[in-house]
């Protein structure tokens, strides 16, 4: 598990938890919809842990979307939008539980100052 998805099985199972949870509210929430949550086609990715494990491997392993294709069994164009869906739930979901870093460097003199040593 930790060297697919960077998780031991104990983190990734409490992560697919929250995933779930916040896919529903995300679903919930949006605006416009003219169908119920879970209409439409049916999804590719359907469980929290599927999820979780599609979104944590393409962090993990950055392929490109031709190569995370072949491994999902889900075209290339899809893959591009499952990451874009699952990012920012991905991104609450550890803001939540207090695993995401502080640092944010958005220029050339954060990053120096944040590793003095790097330049």
């Amino acid at each position: 598990m930790r060297a697919v998805f960077g998780q031991d099985e104990a983190k990734f199972n409490a992560l697919a938890e929250g995933m779930d949870a916040l896919w529903f509210n995300t679903l919930a929430s949006r605006k416009g919809r003219k169908r119920a949550p879970g209409a439409g086609p049916p999804s590719k990715i359907t469980s929290s842990t599927q999820k979780l494990a599609f979104i944590l491997f393409y962090l993990k392993v950055y392929p490109t979307f031709d190569v995370m294709s072949v491994v999902s069994g889900i075209n290339a164009g899809d893959c591009c939008k499952w990451v874009h869906k699952l990012m920012p739930l991905l991104a609450e979901l550890l803001g939540q539980q207090r695993a995401l870093t502080k640092r944010q460097i958005n220029s050339m003199e954060a990053f120096a100052s944040a590793f003095p040593q790097a330049v």
